[in-house]
């Protein structure tokens, strides 16, 4: 099934003052937009250039125009006065616009855009909502779990398409992470499986680490493209869901994001966040729902655990069917359920190793000197 959809709203032209109700509302409503770190950065830098500018300016201003700076004549403070209003009205004036630029009207223009797409499309807009309580990789870890942006569905919440951001360390050791993520819903419980894409391992890694033994190598060229995590035991399963045609849908779409599959839930996620409003993004997000994400569906279909006793010979699907028993459970063994992660030690364990290291030497050294 192929998505048809409205991308106009997100070309057509938006009027300021609808711009500025719409912050108002938001603003009304008890959101305050933060801008980003990058933002922060450019405009500190450059007020800094800008006022060591204005600085260097006046000296050779007034170096042009004779006047003594040094002593003190009514002239020389009187020049020097009006250069300094004029050069930080100037500045003031600038930087005013920058922010506004920057900082002021960046998103608003762009959310309105949105939320004019999605109610074209059927579909809902949001921001600034919480942990959406997803059990994909990137939503289970660090604090402050914000969705910044999203569009999906509020009957379902499939699909859900936007930026998470999220925080890990503590004090000054803070890192804010923002990931783009696509996240879909299938039809049947299967194992716990990833797909690490190589293409973006040099920009970051996704937030979990699993431990080795659980990597499955296919066919083709494919470990070229994405490694491949399923939990022990479940390399058979594996191989009936990634076949040759949906790896290759895989490779030719979705070569560049993480994949995961959990529960009946399929993720992709994107090491940088996604450009909602730039039709040419959501173009290829829906692209990769349509043909990634529906193969992955239709493949899925008919996958039931061997590990799991049927409870009846048949019983009846949602469509009035019968199928067979093996089908009618719908979930996975517990060993089939969650990768093995790899546990970061607990502060008591830090604690107790420097002890052992350090402490106790230390101790036997002043015992026995």
């Amino acid at each position: 099934m192929t998505t048809s959809l409205n991308y106009e709203p997100l070309r057509s032209s938006v009027d300021a003052e609808h711009v500025d109700r719409r912050r108002r509302e938001a603003e009304a409503a008890g959101f305050t937009h933060r801008p980003q770190l990058w933002l922060v950065v450019i405009l500190t830098v450059w007020v800094a250039i800008a006022v060591y500018t204005c600085f260097v300016l006046l000296r050779e201003a007034a170096k042009f125009a004779g006047v003594n700076l040094s002593g003190g004549e009514p002239v020389a403070v009187t020049f020097l006065v009006f250069l300094t209003l004029a050069l930080t009205g100037t500045l003031a004036l600038i930087s005013v616009f920058v922010y506004r630029v920057l900082f002021a009207k960046s998103p608003w223009e762009r959310w309105l855009r949105l939320e004019r797409f999605a109610a074209a499309n059927g579909l809902e807009f949001g921001t600034g909502a919480p942990n959406p309580g997803f059990p994909g990789a990137i939503f289970i870890v660090g604090d402050d779990r914000t969705v910044q942006e999203h569009l999906f569905r509020a009957d379902t919440h499939s699909p859900d398409i936007g930026n998470f951001r999220f925080s890990t360390g503590a004090g000054r050791g803070t890192v804010t992470h923002t990931w783009g993520y696509v996240a879909t819903r299938l039809n049947r419980m299967l194992p716990h499986m990833l797909l690490d894409a190589t293409a973006n391992d040099t920009r970051r890694t996704l937030p979990v680490r699993l431990t080795d033994g659980q990597t499955l190598s296919l066919e083709g060229d494919f470990d070229d493209h994405f490694t491949l995590y399923c939990p022990e035991g479940y390399e058979r399963d594996a191989l009936y869901i990634f076949t040759p045609d949906l790896m290759a849908l895989l490779i030719d779409e979705s070569s560049t994001l993480d994949v995961e599959i959990v529960d009946d839930w399929m993720f992709f996620y994107s090491a940088k966040e996604f450009e909602l409003a730039d039709p040419k993004v959501l173009g290829r997000i829906f692209r990769i729902l349509d043909v990634v994400a529906q193969k992955t569906l239709s493949r899925t279909d008919l996958y039931a655990d061997s590990r799991m006793n049927p409870v009846a010979s048949f019983v009846l699907g949602p469509d009035g069917r019968q199928i067979s028993g093996r089908m009618s459970v719908n979930e996975v063994a517990p060993e089939g359920r969650r990768l093995a992660r790899v546990r970061p030690m607990s502060r008591a364990v830090v604690i107790a190793i420097l002890a052992v290291f350090w402490v106790v030497p230390i101790a036997l050294l002043v015992a026995f000197a």
